[in-house]
């Protein structure tokens, strides 16, 4: 009786750990990345290589263990208000601090903004709609630098503590399409050189 019981205690463990959480997937590119849902998980439909993300949706993107890291991914948005993008942010099971908030809004342009201060506007800004945009963001200790196309939106030096996690966020109407992202260990070489990892 005691092993039957044993056996059914073990089995319900490793249904557990083996489940499938519909919060949470991993794009398995070169550099695989895990993903966690923080809006309803009907909001975002995975592959293999990527996701995409219905309109109000929450998305944070983490590498573990890599606070500084060179990320580069293709995004197609379509629709809609824009999307945000959060980085340096603090996270558990929701977002506890938004940390750099990028707005790439449809009216308004790009906004950036930290602990409710607007620290950068480019109100001509828009980013390109139906067509994949190639973007990076390079996170190292106090620098940080982020490109949109050909355009570096973002190069400055912080003293906010960097994460391992970007949240992605889309707006009223809008919806977003992630594509091969890759979440780059940099590397440091003996002459002080960085080059993001291979």
């Amino acid at each position: 009786m005691v092993k039957k019981v044993y056996h059914i205690a073990a089995l319900f463990l490793f249904a557990l750990i083996g489940g499938c959480n519909p919060y949470r997937f991993t794009v398995e590119t070169q550099h695989p990345i895990d993903c966690r849902i923080y809006s309803d998980h009907n909001g975002v439909d995975s592959h293999l290589y990527g996701f995409e993300m219905k309109p109000d949706a929450v998305l944070g993107l983490k590498s573990t263990g890599w606070t500084q890291y060179h990320l580069k991914a293709y995004l197609t948005l379509h629709g809609g208000e824009g999307f945000e993008m959060m980085l340096r942010p603090v996270v558990e099971e929701s977002v506890i601090d938004s940390g750099y908030i990028f707005t790439f809004s449809s009216t308004n342009g790009l906004r950036i903004d930290s602990a409710g201060k607007t620290l950068e506007e480019n109100s001509a800004f828009r980013f390109p709609k139906d067509s994949q945009v190639y973007i990076t963001v390079y996170n190292e200790e106090s620098f940080l630098r982020v490109t949109v196309g050909c355009d570096t939106v973002l190069r400055r030096y912080t003293k906010r503590r960097s994460s391992d996690t970007i949240v992605l966020k889309t707006l009223s109407g809008s919806e977003l399409r992630v594509l091969d992202p890759e979440w780059i260990k940099i590397k440091f070489t003996k002459n002080s050189d960085v080059k993001a990892g291979e």
